[in-house]
C-alpha cells in the first residue's frame, strides 16, 4: 500500500499505479472483502492538509476531503451556518462509521447493489453488459429514471445536502466544479465521473444565509444503521413571513441525488404549511418505478412532506400555527397537554423526560397498587409478600409460578400442589415458612428430588433416601416435580 505525504504525490501515485484511493476505508475495505479485489491502494490518511474546516472572510466554509463525517456533524459553527448539512451528517450510518468515514469518501463511494458487490454476478459496474437487478431483486432500486441501464441509486447523503446548498468541489490540478457535476445519471458504468488519476481535495460552501430554516428526513426499513429507502433535505429562507428562497433535494431514488425545482417554485411566496400539499402534488408524475419499487412513489411524497413540516422547532421549516388543541375531556388531560406542547415546540427531549419522570413513577406505583387490590394480596416477582388475607396462598410458589404484577394471572399451575390439599396439615408443615422446597428453588432438578425425598422421609419418620420406596405409598405432597 502506497502512503504519500503530500497531495501532489498522492495524485501522481493514483495516476501512475492506477490504484484506488483509501480515506476512511469503510467502503473500499468492504468491497475488497466481498469481491476479493486485491488491486493497488493509495492511503490518503497521512495528508493532514486535506483535514479540517477553513472559514473564509465572507463567512463561507471550505471543508477538507478527509474531514470525518462526525466532525461535520459536531462542529457548532457548521451546525449554525449550514444546519441541513450538519443534520444529514449526524443521521448517517452509525457513530463508529461517522468517526472514520470522510466527506470525500462519502461523495465518491460506490453503490450498494448486492449484484455489483457479489463476485458471482457480472453487471455494467464491473465490466459486464447487463443489469441483473432488473430481473432480480431491485426492491431498493431507483424510482426516477434518468436514462441509465443501471438501477442502483447513489448512496451519498452528503451529496444530497451539498446539492441543496449549491456547493462546489475542488479537484487536484483542475478547476472547481459544482457538486452536481460529479455525477452522470445516464452513465451505467460508474458512480461518479472523476477519472482514475483525479483526487478530490475539498468542498466549498457559499456564505450562509440569515434566517435559514432546514430539516432532514429519511425513510428506512429499521431505525438505526440502515441505508435509506428515501431521504430528503429542505432549506427555506423567509422574509416577513413569506418564503423568498427554497431548496429541496432527495436521495436514494435515482442514479444521482436530485433537486426538486418544481417543489421549490411552488414554495416561493408561501406563508404557511398549507402550500405543501400543492407543492408535492406533481412528484408522482416524475416517477417511473420498477416492478419492485412502486412503493417508493408514495414514500417519496411522504418524506418530502415530512421534511417540510417537521415537528421540532430546532429544525423548523414551516411553523405549526395557532394555539395547541385543547386537551380531550375526561382522563388524560395532562398527558394530552404535554403532547400538544411538545408538538408545538415547548419541550426538548431531555426536559420532557425530566418533567415526565415523576408522572411515570406515580403511574407505576398506582399500577402496582391496582394489581394488588385485584389479587387481594400476593407475591410480586421479587418475592416481597403483600398484605392481605390471600397473601399466604402464594408463599409456596416458585418465582415462575407467582402471579404476574400487571395481570394478576399465574403463568404456570404448580404441579406439586394436589387438588384439595392446600390447607392440609401435612401440606402446611412441608410448604410453610422455612420449608426445604423454598430453600431448594435455586438447586438443580436431581438435587431437588433428592432433597424432597430426604426431608419428607425425615419429617414423617421414614429413613432418608433419594426416592420413595415403590411398595410404600408416598404422602400426597411428595409427588415428583
Amino acid at each position: 500500500m502506497n502512503a504519500p505525504q503530500d497531495v501532489a504525490a498522492a495524485a501522481a501515485a493514483l495516476r501512475e499505479a492506477g490504484a484506488e484511493a483509501r480515506a476512511g476505508g469503510t467502503d473500499l475495505m468492504a468491497r475488497r472483502r466481498e469481491r476479493g479485489f486485491a488491486g493497488a491502494v493509495t492511503d490518503l490518511s497521512g495528508l493532514a492538509e486535506l483535514r479540517g474546516v477553513e472559514w473564509r472572510a465572507d463567512g463561507s466554509a471550505r471543508i477538507g476531503a478527509l474531514t470525518t463525517v462526525a466532525e461535520v456533524a459536531g462542529d457548532p459553527r457548521l451546525r449554525a451556518a449550514y444546519p441541513a448539512l450538519a443534520q444529514t451528517a449526524a443521521a448517517l450510518a452509525t457513530p463508529q462509521i461517522r468517526a472514520v468515514g470522510t466527506v470525500g469518501g462519502n461523495l465518491l463511494q460506490r453503490n450498494r447493489c448486492v449484484y455489483f458487490r457479489s463476485p458471482l454476478f457480472s453487471c455494467h459496474q464491473n465490466g459486464g453488459d447487463t443489469c441483473p437487478a432488473r430481473a432480480g431483486d431491485h426492491s431498493e432500486g431507483t424510482v426516477v429514471d434518468l436514462g441509465s441501464a443501471c438501477v442502483a441509486p447513489h448512496p451519498s447523503s452528503l451529496a444530497m445536502a451539498l446539492l441543496a446548498y449549491a456547493a462546489e468541489v475542488e479537484v487536484e490540478g483542475g478547476p472547481q466544479r459544482p457538486v452536481a457535476d460529479l455525477y452522470d445519471g445516464a452513465d451505467a458504468t460508474r458512480d461518479h465521473v472523476l477519472a482514475p488519476g483525479e483526487l478530490l481535495t475539498a468542498v466549498g460552501l457559499p456564505a450562509p444565509v440569515e434566517g435559514e430554516a432546514a430539516a432532514y428526513r429519511r425513510a428506512t426499513s429499521r431505525s438505526r444503521a440502515e441505508w435509506p429507502l428515501v431521504e430528503a433535505v429542505a432549506r427555506v429562507v423567509r422574509r416577513d413571513g413569506a418564503v423568498v428562497d427554497a431548496a429541496v433535494a432527495v436521495g436514494a431514488v435515482a442514479r444521482t441525488p436530485l433537486r426538486l425545482p418544481e417543489v421549490e417554485e411552488a414554495l416561493i411566496g408561501a406563508t404557511g404549511p398549507e402550500a405543501v400539499p400543492d407543492a408535492i402534488a406533481g412528484l408522482a408524475e416524475r416517477c417511473a418505478p420498477l416492478p419492485g419499487t412502486g412503493y417508493k412513489v408514495a414514500l417519496l411524497s411522504g418524506t418530502v412532506r415530512d421534511v417540510l413540516q417537521p415537528a421540532r422547532p430546532a429544525d423548523l421549516v414551516f411553523a405549526r400555527r395557532g394555539p395547541p388543541p385543547p386537551p380531550p375531556r375526561g382522563g388524560g388531560r395532562r398527558r394530552a397537554a404535554r403532547r400538544a406542547a411538545t408538538a408545538a415546540g415547548g419541550l426538548e427531549s431531555g426536559e420532557r423526560i425530566a418533567r415526565q419522570r415523576p408522572v411515570w413513577e406515580a403511574e407505576a406505583a398506582a399500577a402496582e397498587r391496582l394489581g394488588r387490590a385485584r389479587r387481594g394480596g400476593g407475591r410480586t416477582r421479587r418475592g416481597s409478600r403483600a398484605a392481605g388475607p390471600r397473601g399466604r396462598r402464594f408463599r409456596h410458589l416458585r418465582a415462575s409460578d407467582r402471579p404476574d404484577l400487571k395481570t394478576g394471572r399465574v403463568r404456570h399451575r404448580p404441579a406439586e400442589i394436589p387438588h384439595g390439599k392446600r390447607k392440609s396439615a401435612a401440606f402446611t408443615a412441608s410448604h410453610g415458612r422455612g420449608s426445604p422446597f423454598r430453600r431448594s428453588e435455586r438447586l438443580s432438578l436431581p438435587r431437588k428430588r433428592a432433597l424432597r425425598a430426604t426431608e419428607c422421609g425425615a419429617r414423617f419418620g421414614r429413613p432418608a433416601m433419594r426416592t420413595p420406596r415403590a411398595r410404600e405409598p408416598s404422602p400426597p405432597h411428595c409427588g415428583r416435580f
